[in-house]
Order: C-alpha cells, then structure tokens, then sequence
C-alpha cells in the first residue's frame, strides 16, 4: 500500500500542475479582470468562460475516453501505433462537432447573450469567445493523448504554457488597451489556439492513422455516454449562473463569481489527484491490498474536500482585498458552499470508481444527472421566495453532494468496496459546519483571530489525519523517514 500510495501521490503532483492549468487561468484572470473592470464586466466574462468551456468539453464528444478503450481492448498497450488510427478517427470527430457547436452561436450571438447573461448587449464579446471553441476542444483532446500515453513532460509543459499566455495576453488587454471584454476572450482564443497546435505536434506521431469510418461508430458509441457525463459533470456546479443573472444582476454575478474563484483554489489542490485517480484504480484493480488503500484514500480526499473548505473560508477576506476592489467584499460568503462543492467533486470520483472500473458509465451519469436535477429544482424554490445569492450557493453543494450519494450506491452494487462512509461523511459535515461558524463571523473578524482559527483547524485536521486516516505502519514509516532527517 505504501509503494501504491507513493505512485498516487506523484502522478498528481505532476497531473496537478497541468491540471490545474484551466482552473489556474480562471483563478489568476481575477485580479486582472477585477482590478482592471467593474463587476459587471467581470460577472459577464465569468459566466460566459464557463459556458464556452463546458461547449469545448462537448466537442470532444467523449472520443478522448474511446481512444484509450478501443486502442487497449485485448489486452494491447496503449503504444502510439495502437493508438494511432482511434487517435486520429477521434481528432476528426473533435475538430467537426467543435465547428457544428461555434457555427451553432455564431448565427445568433444576441440571442445566445440574453439566455447566458439576461441582456443582448454582449454579442460581439459572445463571437469571439464562441470561435475559441474548436481551439479549446482540440487542446483538450491532445493533452488526454498525452496523458493516456504518459508524456508528462508534453503534458505539463503545454498546459502550464497555454494558460501563461493567455493571462499575460489578457493583462496586456486589461491594463494597456480599450479592447474590454471583446479584447479579454480574443486573448484566451490565441492562448488556447496556441496550446492546442503545440499539443497535436506533441502528439503527432498518433495522428496518422487516417479515418476509420467503422471504428467512428465504435468510437462515438463509446464517447457519447463520457461525453453527456462530462457535460452534466460541469454543469452541476455551474447552472447556477444561469438563475443568478436571470434573477439577480451581472453584478451580483460578479461578486458570486469571485467567491467561486477563491473556492476553486481547492481544486488547484485536488485537481493533480483527479487526474492521477482513474489510471491508479486500473493499475490496483486485482491488488491485495485494494479495499484497503481505496478506503484510505477515500478518507483522505474527504478530510483534504473539508479542511480546504474552512482554510478557504477564513483567507477569503484577505484574498478578496488582494486580487480585487472594495466592490467584491462581499464574495466571502459564497466561499464555504462553493468550497465544499468543489471538494465534493473529488470525493464523488472515488466512490464512482468500481462503476467506472466495470464499465457501467451509465452511473455515473445517472448520478451527475440526479444532481443537476437537485440543484435546478432547489434554485427555482429559491426563485420563487426571492433568496438571496447565498441560497444559489448552497444548492449548488447541495447538488454535488446529491450527486455522491446516488454515485456511491449505484457503485456499490457493481463493484462494492468497503468505504468508511460514515466517518467520510462525518468530516465532511463538521467542515461545513466549522465553515459556516467562521462565515457568520467574518465581518468582524481580525487577521489574528482568522489566523487563529486556521492554524487551530490545521491542527485538528492533522491530527484527525494522523489517528483516524493513517494506519499504524504508515505511522511508524512517517516516524521513521522523520527520524532519520
């Protein structure tokens, strides 16, 4: 378990620092579009990225799963001459219905603008970030070609790359031209545009294959089911911008968006695991010790889901204060819903696993779909009682958190594996819980007693880490390598 474990821990080191490279470019875009543009014009560029972004994930139609599925069945090795022609068949894919989906908002910008963000004025804004699409999806499916065939070097390299250039171009258009929104997603069009040819030449040598016209059928019959779990996965934690800018202002979306922001730094910790998670399963699947180490790392993910929540909870104050203006200080209060949210996404991809590992996609989407029906369903109530933003926030975790719990009985079922549900569960409530005490007093909060509570709550968790998480063999491994600095 130690070595199994050790493996875990590096490949999302690596995979964490590409990974992250989406969520980095959202994350250190804020300061700059805060800084440099109201609210409104934050909550617009906000909220259109994230809708342009789950349109490149749909453009990949799920190919990029099927190139993995297809090359490898029989037992072959996920070689580039085995991957060559699915790999090529599925870059032909990406590249038509990433056009069909561009095509499908460049003939009706304005109306596109009123649905996304309740006012037609953004149109133009709209056509530039929609004629990244096609770019965008090409760079996604490239760098799942090299992360299936262990480039790590391309991976991280291309991905990290991508997102610099996109926020030094977006810094040069906030801070040094009139270019605004217009001139913000053309900077992101040339950061992915970019990203996305250096990845095909890094990925090259699986591009060759030609068309296989039989094998697209396969693909696509492979693809669709990742592909609507793929979309129904974004969706959940961001319908939410929908209600907000119907029945709120951009504003308000601007503000909720920065919270959202804060809350997503979670995920630059959590996200390098997500990466790493699925080729670890398949690699421990007829381990001994599997039920074992997949319950620790359960554990592990939920104490790391709520730990995050609260530490992000008491910076939120300061960070606001640093990356943006006096108008978004009221984002704090978003942090701790959308947090653990975020953290819950985490956990939901580990108790999916033995659906994923039988090939039962279709849980997965069973309970990603269940949880956008909860959040929809909790924000149309919240409409009708005119509730505040925070209320939006909430239904969002409570989605995701729907979401886990039908993923982890449909997965159970087909693969069961001996979870410490209810000590995962009790972690992850006592975050909330601690999260939600902290928000209340954030107002009058110093910088002392924030600091106070995080290096308390560092505590506890640590210890809670070393006694409840960590067996006894881990323990005296840790004594040891500590004794023997």
């Amino acid at each position: 378990m130690k070595r199994g474990l050790r493996l875990l821990f590096k490949d999302s080191l690596i995979y964490g620092l590409a990974g992250a490279a989406n969520r980095l470019v959202k994350i250190l875009l804020v300061p700059v579009v805060a800084k440099a543009f109201p609210a409104e014009v934050f909550g617009a560029f906000d909220t259109v990225s994230i809708y342009i972004y789950v349109l490149a994930v749909a453009g990949i139609l799920g190919v990029n799963s099927a190139v993995i599925i297809l090359a490898t069945r029989g037992g072959a090795q996920a070689s580039a001459g085995a991957m060559r022609v699915p790999a090529s068949t599925g870059l032909r894919i990406t590249v038509i219905v990433s056009l069909a989906l561009t095509g499908a908002v460049l003939v009706a910008p304005a109306a596109w603008s009123g649905v996304l963000l309740g006012d037609s004025r953004y149109a133009t804004p709209i056509l530039w970030a929609a004629a990244s699409v096609p770019f965008s999806a090409l760079l996604l499916y490239a760098l799942s070609l090299l992360q299936w065939s262990f480039r790590r070097a391309w991976y991280v390299t291309i991905a990290l790359g991508s997102a610099l250039v996109t926020i030094a171009l977006s810094y040069v258009v906030a801070f040094h031209t009139g270019y605004g929104l217009t001139g913000l997603f053309a900077a992101n069009l040339i950061g992915q545009a970019g990203g996305a040819v250096v990845a095909l030449y890094a990925a090259r040598d699986m591009l060759g294959g030609g068309w296989d016209r039989t094998l697209a059928r396969q693909m696509l019959a492979v693809g669709l089911p990742f592909a609507i779990i793929a979309i129904a996965s974004n969706l959940v934690p961001s319908v939410d911008r929908l209600f907000l800018v119907q029945a709120h202002s951009l504003a308000d979306a601007g503000i909720y968006g920065m919270g959202q922001k804060i809350a997503a730094l979670s995920t630059l910790v959590l996200t390098g695991f997500q990466a790493a998670w699925g080729p670890f399963a398949f690699a421990q699947r007829d381990a001994p010790g599997k039920p074992e180490l997949f319950g620790r790392v359960f554990l592990l993910t939920c104490t790391a889901a709520a730990y995050l929540t609260v530490v992000l909870v008491c910076s939120a104050p300061e960070i606001s204060r640093l990356v943006a203006t006096a108008a978004y200080s009221r984002a704090a209060i978003f942090v701790g819903p959308l947090a653990l949210s975020a953290g819950l996404g985490a956990v939901f991809l580990v108790v999916a696993i033995g659906s994923v590992l039988e090939g039962r996609s279709l849980n997965n989407l069973a309970a990603y779909l269940f949880g956008l029906g909860v959040t929809v369903a909790i924000n149309f109530v919240l409409l009708r009682s005119d509730t505040p933003p925070l209320g939006i926030a909430w239904a969002n975790c409570a989605g995701q958190a729907a979401a886990v719990v039908l993923m982890a009985v449909l997965s159970q079922r087909v693969h069961p594996v001996p979870y410490p549900f209810l000590r995962g569960a009790a972690v992850l409530l006592g975050g909330g819980v601690l999260a939600i005490v902290v928000a209340r007093g954030l107002a009058d909060a110093s910088r002392l007693e924030l600091a106070t509570v995080i290096a308390v709550s560092s505590i506890g968790f640590a210890a809670w880490t070393w006694l409840a998480v960590l067996d006894r063999g881990l323990r005296a491994r840790v004594l040891a390598r500590l004794g023997a600095g």
